[in-house]
């Protein structure tokens, strides 16, 4: 039943707390199941789960439990980034100091592992060229990111000290 304001207008009246079964359901509704496997899970009909996605705090429950499955995913994966980045910044700070590499034996430069080290450092500042480049075609994700996702992609990553040396 409608309440009515003292204006006269007519109020829906206030949703009703989602049952048991309906935040089950809405829980396998926010991680995409189907009708079918959402009736399954929780125990209703198809024609219950197809009502309930009508019902506007069935849906906001829906996409508060989304919101929270992206957010519990979403901090792991930036964590993930930043140490990839760090470790990036440590490949390039060995490299640099491996340019200026000395033989232990007679403190002579030691070419060989210049030359690897700057080739290295060469090889994937094209690379991260090329991702800055796509990336400011594509405008999707910024450059560092698609630069990272090269570097893992071809499965180079960062040098080790041992990629350096012959």
């Amino acid at each position: 039943m409608a309440a009515e304001h003292v204006t006269g207008e007519v109020l829906a009246p206030p949703p009703r707390p989602l049952t048991p079964q309906m935040l089950q359901a809405a829980v396998a509704d926010a991680a995409g199941g189907s009708r079918k496997q959402i009736a399954s899970i929780s125990g209703a009909s198809e024609g219950s789960v197809n009502s309930w996605r009508k019902n506007e705090a069935y849906r906001a429950e829906v996409e508060r439990l989304r919101g929270v499955q992206v957010d519990h995913i979403t901090e792991p994966i930036r964590r993930m980034k930043s140490e990839l980045v760090e470790g990036v910044r440590d490949g390039i700070k060995t490299l640099r100091a491996a340019l200026n590499a000395m033989d232990s034996k007679d403190e002579r430069p030691n070419w060989g592992i210049r030359t690897n080290a700057a080739e290295l450092l060469l090889k994937h500042g094209i690379e991260l060229h090329q991702a800055e480049a796509a990336a400011q075609a594509n405008s999707q994700q910024s450059a560092p990111v698609q630069a990272i996702q090269v570097i893992v992609n071809t499965g180079d990553g960062p040098p080790s000290p041992n990629d350096i040396q012959r």
